[in-house]
């Protein structure tokens, strides 16, 4: 058995190749940002400081050389998960760096209280829960060069470099812990053995290799040379919206139609009918409305 030791090096080349994992699988490849020579500028002691993180350097220096999958404000409802219902912290997107410090939204930075025991400044919270429960949480510990993945609803499930014993205040050292390399081939094997499923391009859930779902993956060739991510992703889409119709028509609910799109020029016209003095940017905006327009 290869006993654990932290290495910032191995670390960033096991999650990237577990990102080249994903991105073949399921993730689109544009959401996971990669680092410029020599790190990400932004990220420094200073900027972990700044943030209240209280994380030591050696997490900072963590921070500043690992790929990040992308969460912004446009994903921040819907996030990206890349592990069951694990969402990995993002510290390039303008959903963290728009706020002052991690104090304006705590959620998406450490456990929930109450959840686990603190996290303590050598361990980086990678992967967030994004329900709030019913998920993991994934830490990396520096000092001892481990991963914990943590269920803080079903308990610690331990492994061979747990720490069952571990007082309350360092709870979270009883749940499962993996060298780098052991996590991240784990992790790949449950999905090809369909013990951990991306439903579609952003929902990872564990599942069993008889759903419809692992079916449609097998039809489509996965882990071959023919497999095809976007055309796979589109059937499981289908297959989706096909059962949410079928669940709906069980409940005697009806579908409510979709309205047709309309153009720029046909939704400008129908304001002016309800605002005559509305004004746009031109004649192609609809962000700016004339500042002495009334709402009703």
């Amino acid at each position: 058995m290869v006993e654990p030791s932290y290495s910032r090096n191995e670390l960033v080349s096991e999650l990237t190749s577990y990102y080249e994992f994903l991105t073949q699988l399921f993730l689109p490849p544009e959401v996971v940002q990669y680092p410029p020579e020599g790190g990400w500028e932004h990220i420094t002691p200073e900027f972990v400081d700044s943030f209240c993180l209280g994380k030591n350097d050696t997490v900072a220096d963590l921070m500043k050389h690992i790929p990040y999958v992308r969460r912004t404000k446009e994903d921040d409802w819907e996030p990206w998960m890349v592990y069951e219902s694990a969402t990995a912290v993002d510290f390039t997107g303008d959903l963290v760096l728009s706020l002052p410090t991690k104090y304006a939204n705590e959620f998406l930075f450490e456990p929930e209280e109450g959840n686990i025991s603190d996290i303590p400044p050598h361990v980086f919270f990678y992967a967030t829960i994004p329900s709030g429960r019913d998920g993991h949480y994934i830490f990396i510990d520096t000092e001892r060069g481990t991963i914990v993945l943590a269920d803080p609803q079903t308990g610690p499930n331990p492994t061979r470099l747990s720490d069952p014993e571990a007082p309350d205040e360092e709870a979270w050292r009883r749940f499962e812990t993996y060298t780098f390399h052991e996590f991240f081939t784990m992790a790949k094997e449950k999905f090809r053995k369909f013990e951990m499923t991306a439903l579609n391009r952003k929902h990872v859930h564990y599942t069993s290799p008889d759903t419809p779902q692992a079916q449609i993956y097998r039809e489509e060739g996965v882990f071959t040379e023919r497999y095809n991510r976007e055309r796979c992703m589109n059937r499981l889409d289908e297959y989706q919206k096909q059962k949410d119709r079928e669940n709906r028509e069980s409940r005697g609910e009806e579908e409510l139609p979709v309205p047709p799109p309309k153009d720029i020029p046909t939704i400008q016209a129908s304001l002016r009918e309800l605002y005559p003095d509305i004004r746009f940017v031109d004649d192609k905006s609809l962000d700016t409305l004339a500042k002495n327009v009334e709402s009703p």
